[in-house]
């Protein structure tokens, strides 16, 4: 191996290439009003009744404990795919100080990864306000 010695016996973390941090807030959800039979469904009935329930601070929060269970799994580095239609203004800089501040809290732990890289999709809101639009018309 060439490049830079890591101290000890350091294993490099691990990448998540798809997330939703704020699904972390799905837990303890109330069922949905009717049981879902196809994708489009279980988005229209689960997963968008938690986009527009969201706020700044539901955002931050699911984020800081999205990233803080990523990091004690090994996890460093996330693509996350976020929707907050009513909360969309200053969103994804929330979803980043959030993970920022996790990986500051845990840079001395040993058990903790030393650092955590964050990637976000801005795509995913212009798919989201597309499929709904496009299901309205059917």
């Amino acid at each position: 191996m060439t490049g830079a010695t890591l101290p000890g016996n350091v294993t490099p973390g691990m990448v998540c290439a798809h997330h939703h941090l704020y699904s972390s807030l799905a837990r303890g959800m109330p069922a949905p009003p009717r049981q879902p039979t196809s994708f489009p469904e279980i988005l229209e009935l689960v997963w968008w009744r938690l986009d527009t329930a969201l706020d700044l601070e539901m955002i931050r929060w699911s984020a800081m404990l999205g990233a803080l269970e990523a990091l004690a799994c090994g996890t460093t580095a996330i693509v996350d795919h976020h929707e907050s239609p009513h909360a969309i203004e200053g969103s994804l800089d929330v979803i980043a100080a959030a993970c920022a501040e996790n990986a500051a809290r845990n840079k001395n732990d040993s058990d903790r990864r030393k650092s955590f890289n964050f990637i976000i999709l801005r795509t995913i809101i212009i798919r989201y306000h597309h499929f709904r639009a496009q299901k309205r018309n059917v």
